[in-house]
């Protein structure tokens, strides 16, 4: 699974990103980037989408939104790729509102461990990266239109998480992003996507739990633990 991911590059690393990756043709939105070292569900993230004649970005909020049995709300951080075709809650979305989600780290638990032991994850060239999601509106309790999304998970079998945990997001290669997201693209042909991203290689490290507090969102949360 992925409970926080950061995105840690300043605005003009951002924006510089962006606009070589994206080509938009307006990202107002930008203007009131923060770097955050620890994004969690419920906040809002940077979010990209794809409508036929090109990208377009903006902020979603991070929680797929689910109807209980009482007819109470609650969000899904994650859903798994292998299912997302089938499953009622995710099928309509994983058909047409596919979407981008832009990070450069994501934090896994190792719950073997007693305390659970976190750990950074991260690209060799720190370059920031896009996990693929799924996106949808709703009515909130209020009746109030919103906007979300959910990140897709995989097995992590045969990479460097495994040993931590048996999932992992799903992370595209750049060149994979307009197929993704295009809603032309044949949801038979996207399944290969979903294998593990390993180029470049993943890097991890174990770092302290102070992390675990959503609060705390400085760069102390990706820190090497110190022995």
């Amino acid at each position: 699974m992925c409970g926080r991911f950061t995105l840690t590059k300043t605005q003009d690393e951002v924006i510089a990103f962006i606009d070589e990756t994206f080509h938009l043709k307006q990202n107002q939105f930008l203007e009131a980037f923060q770097s955050s070292y620890n994004i969690a569900p419920s906040q809002s993230v940077i979010t990209f989408l794809h409508d036929g004649q090109g990208f377009k970005g903006g902020y979603l909020s991070w929680g797929f939104p689910i109807k209980t049995a009482s007819e109470k709300i609650s969000f899904m951080a994650n859903a798994r790729s292998e299912t997302v075709h089938e499953k009622p809650t995710f099928r309509q979305s994983f058909r047409q509102k596919r979407c981008l989600i832009l990070a450069d780290g994501f934090y896994e638990w190792d719950r073997q461990q007693k305390p659970s032991q976190p750990h950074y994850f991260y690209l060799q060239d720190h370059q920031p990266f896009c996990f693929a999601g799924l996106w949808t509106a709703y009515l909130d309790e209020h009746n109030q239109k919103k906007f979300a999304l959910t990140l897709l998970t995989t097995a992590s079998e045969g990479t460097p998480m495994a040993p931590i945990h048996d999932r992992l997001p799903v992370v595209l290669a750049p060149d994979q992003y307009e197929f993704w997201t295009k809603s032309t693209t044949s949801i038979d042909e996207l399944a290969f996507l979903f294998k593990p991203y390993n180029a470049p290689p993943w890097c991890y490290h174990p770092i302290s739990r102070y992390v675990n507090r959503v609060t705390n969102n400085d760069a102390q949360c990706t820190e090497v633990q110190k022995k």
